[in-house]
């Protein structure tokens, strides 16, 4: 993560209306920052049958920000397979099996990153890899970085809320099937989303 140049750091209004503070200033965040889960969620969604999303939680990951003794910082996570979401057994299985994440041979999810960038208004990019189903390949988070605050028990925390869109051929999850019309049961293209605190250690 890069700090610039700007004096100028922008507020924003959070949930409960509070002025929040965008950080450009990478010197405040020193340390080591962990995922609270209580305050986290992640989510995916797909294109089904051309007509909606289809949508479903990511639970049971983990995130941690490091910074190195050079100042740059590092994100990394991971989660298992068995976090995906969906509200549904059978269609739960089908992921599971090797048409999709094939999780009895790789059961976890894994990313990481040491290119994070961050702008003056506290926009955040993040270039990474992400390893699922045996593979790894770049991709492309963005979003944006609030903090650091300190909360009601003297602790400090940060809080990014990232999204990214990726293809799920790239890592072998080319399960397909098409409507008689021609039109994808399932889409290629996933959306991916988190909101996620962070605390430092």
């Amino acid at each position: 993560m890069r700090p610039t140049d700007g004096n100028h750091v922008p507020h924003h209004l959070d949930t409960a209306g509070t002025m929040t503070t965008a950080t450009t200033d990478q010197a405040a965040l020193t340390g080591t920052w962990n995922l609270d889960p209580v305050h986290s969620n992640a989510s995916f969604a797909v294109r089904h049958l051309g007509i909606t999303w289809l949508r479903g939680r990511l639970d049971g990951f983990t995130a941690t920000i490091t910074q190195g003794e050079d100042g740059s910082l590092a994100l990394s996570g991971e989660m298992p397979v068995s976090g995906v979401s969906i509200g549904d057994d059978q269609l739960l299985a089908h992921l599971a099996s090797p048409d999709f994440f094939d999780a009895e041979r790789h059961p976890t999810l894994r990313f990481s990153s040491s290119d994070l960038s961050i702008g003056e208004d506290g926009t955040l990019s993040i270039r990474g890899e992400l390893a699922m189903r045996g593979q790894s390949h770049p991709i492309e988070a963005t979003g944006t970085l609030q903090g650091p605050i300190t909360d009601l028990y003297g602790g400090d925390r940060i809080g990014l809320e990232l999204e990214a869109v990726i293809d799920r051929t790239q890592w072998g999850i080319s399960w397909a099937a098409d409507l008689p019309d021609g039109t994808a049961v399932v889409g290629r293209k996933v959306r991916l989303g988190a909101a996620i605190q962070l605390t430092r250690s």
